[in-house]
């Protein structure tokens, strides 16, 4: 990777969002959603939660989730656009900030497999994801590693 991902904890939202990766995470990632123990990142290969946990976070656990069979790249696209921005200053130069990044309320993996789109979003802070087949596609299709 080549940024580090910060499992700081963000001050508490109202509901979970999911920001498009303008540089403040590894390249590998299309868009980030956190909670206050949880990051989860959203790649071309699939999702990928990232959990602290033990006293202050000091231990970190990572699930990968994958579709089998299905064709990579993934296609990954954010969808209700949320208002407000989000700021990354990191140190003192403004050449490592990033600044006025879009959120989203939903992030959607569109023809994972055919007529199948895997869509994520919040439910208040829980994170969430459906399923979306459509009419004649085959549920048996629907294979998760």
């Amino acid at each position: 990777m080549d940024r580090a991902l910060s499992l700081s904890r963000p001050a508490a939202l109202a509901t979970l969002r999911f920001e498009e990766n303008l540089g403040q995470a590894p390249s590998e990632a299309r868009f980030l959603a956190r909670n206050r123990d949880h990051v989860l990142v959203l790649t071309v290969e699939g999702p990928r939660l990232i959990a602290a946990g033990g006293k202050a976070g000091k231990s970190v656990s990572v699930l990968d989730l994958r579709f089998a069979g299905a064709s990579a790249p993934l296609s990954v696209k954010a969808e209700d656009r949320l208002p407000g921005h989000v700021n990354y200053l990191i140190g003192a130069s403004p050449d490592h900030w990033h600044t006025g990044i879009p959120t989203y309320g939903r992030v959607r993996y569109r023809g994972v497999y055919p007529g199948i789109d895997v869509v994520f979003r919040g439910n208040g802070r829980a994170l969430e994801y459906d399923f979306e087949i459509a009419p004649g596609a085959s549920v048996a299709d629907v294979r998760v590693s």
